[in-house]
């Protein structure tokens, strides 16, 4: 029975994974893209992406993203920016930024290197030789790691730390850390259930510990005694 032809999207690896990484690094260097680059299409060069990593390396607006891009001459709409975002095929924002009119959200620096390689990973790049450079980083890969499995299922969060801390701050209300562990280890249930009872223990454990600080802040009062300032100068007698 022949093969079923997988989608372009199939071929994609998720992103924070070390095969994304990689392939991020080195999409400027590689034959079919240097083809294309001198075709006329408009994608960056290496140095131009190193630039804008360091002159945004406080992050990006989507405005900061909007404007570099025009000026390469690259139509982005903030639809379909959200749209890869959602998709996971592109990083959310990693903070913000005040302005007088409210705040606004801020991407990482090299935010403009995975747009610039999702753009050329779905218009132009060609499929018989994205499976041989995929195959290729997957043979030098290292072991791949459950962390490094749960990283590339959470959405909300850069880093399973990042995840488990607010997990345990919203009391186990916050759920990317779980549905992502959900994910990574659909064929491993046995070790799900370990994980899964390893997190709960966690949110346990911050719970007893919280009440133990609160019990000691409200068992102990505080007396705030009023101290006498230096008495008002009085004027002379003047009798």
């Amino acid at each position: 029975m022949q093969e079923k032809k997988r989608n372009k999207s199939d071929l994609l690896p998720p992103y924070r994974s070390w095969a994304r990484a990689q392939l991020v690094e080195r999409v400027t260097s590689l034959p079919d893209y240097v083809n294309n680059l001198e075709k006329g299409y408009q994608f960056f060069t290496q140095e131009e992406l190193a630039n804008l990593r360091n002159r945004y390396s406080k992050g990006f607006t989507w405005e900061d993203i909007d404007q570099e891009l025009s000026r390469k001459g690259i139509l982005l709409k903030k639809g379909t920016f959200r749209k890869y975002i959602q998709e996971g095929n592109l990083p959310r924002a990693v903070g913000y930024r005040n302005r007088e009119n409210g705040r606004v959200a801020l991407f990482p620096a090299d935010i403009i290197s995975h747009i610039n390689f999702i753009l050329y990973f779905f218009k132009v790049a060609e499929r018989t030789q994205l499976v041989e450079i995929l195959e290729l980083i997957r043979k030098l890969s290292p072991t791949s790691t459950e962390y490094e499995s749960v990283s590339c299922e959470l959405i909300d969060y850069p880093s399973p730390e990042a995840a488990y801390n607010h997990y345990v701050s919203s009391d186990g209300e916050d759920p990317d850390i779980i549905n992502a562990i959900e994910k990574a280890f659909v064929t491993r249930p046995g070790d799900k259930r370990r994980l899964l009872a390893k997190l709960a223990k966690g949110l346990e454990s911050h719970r007893a510990h919280r009440k133990e600080i609160v019990s000691f802040l409200k068992g102990h009062t505080v007396f705030n005694l009023e101290i006498a300032g230096p008495e008002p100068a009085t004027e002379p007698d003047q009798s």
